[in-house]
């Protein structure tokens, strides 16, 4: 009989960031998914998945990533995160995620839009 190991976040259902600001962390494992809003000092990722305004902060130990992705995390980048939701040692938010795996699925890309805004007269009715 052969087994595969298979990695936990391919089985692990994403966790919405709405629900994971509301829970009492109790060191359980969880998986995020959304886009980077910040990154500082190679260690704290601000990330959203749109459930709210709020982000949730994740933290990667230091020197655990390699340069290459280092240069992935950029804001606007999409990217999924597996690690144990734990109390907050910072300011602003209870809870934050000690990242165990960081997947990056690369840039967000927007496509220019093109519109037109119409004139409008003091009455608000348009000419």
């Amino acid at each position: 009989m052969t087994f595969f190991a298979i990695p936990i976040s391919v089985i692990m259902k994403r966790s919405k960031i709405k629900g994971l600001l509301a829970t009492s962390p109790a060191g359980q494992t969880v998986k995020v998914e959304g886009w980077v809003r910040t990154f500082r000092n190679s260690q704290f990722i601000s990330i959203n998945d749109g459930s709210t305004i709020q982000n949730l902060q994740a933290v990667v130990e230091l020197n655990s990533l390699d340069e290459g992705t280092l240069k992935r995390i950029t804001t606007g980048a999409c990217i999924s995160v597996t690690g144990v939701l734990i109390e907050s040692m910072g300011k602003g938010q209870a809870v934050e995620v000690k990242v165990t795996e960081l997947q990056n699925s690369g840039r967000l890309r927007c496509r220019s839009l093109s519109f037109t805004i119409k004139e409008q007269t003091q009455s608000g009715i348009s000419s």
